[in-house]
């Protein structure tokens, strides 16, 4: 079977393993800013980011549960180096919201892309979560607008 390790073709079970590592470190990244944020709405924003990245990871792992063993779809570039990379510790909240709206839009083309070749249900739960991205995407920019 061909697998990720050619470059040209992932496993269903193989995406599903960096998209929950992505979505964990999505709610890990907006804990962090939401620790670092006015308290107020920006705060309870990125805490509820926080919440629906979590409800993500948690939705890709019952998926994962699903047997997928003999699917694979062909995907490229390598889905672990279409992420922007992360800034330095000592960031302000502004350069983390810049960030975070990059990685949310990432995602969702990710999301996206994948849907585009994926068959029946798990096409549908691709969709459903790029358009979850798009919205992330949409507050987070309304957040820096008003910060």
């Amino acid at each position: 079977m061909t697998n990720s390790e050619s470059g040209n073709y992932v496993t269903i079970p193989e995406f599903l393993d960096k998209a929950i590592l992505f979505e964990a470190r999505s709610a890990a990244l907006y804990k962090r800013m939401a620790k670092g944020a006015p308290e107020g709405s920006c705060e309870q924003l990125l805490t509820m980011l926080a919440r629906e990245e979590h409800r993500h990871m948690q939705v890709l792992q019952e998926e994962k549960e699903r047997p997928h063993a003999d699917e694979y779809f062909q995907f490229a570039p390598e889905l672990s180096l279409s992420m922007p990379e992360p800034p330095d510790e000592g960031a302000d909240l502004s350069e983390l919201l810049d960030f975070a709206i990059e990685r949310e839009r990432q995602s969702a083309r990710i999301y996206e892309q994948a849907a585009a070749v994926a068959k029946r249900e798990f096409r549908q739960l691709l969709e459903g979560l790029a358009t979850f991205e798009h919205e992330h995407e949409e507050r987070l920019l309304s957040l820096r607008d008003n910060y």
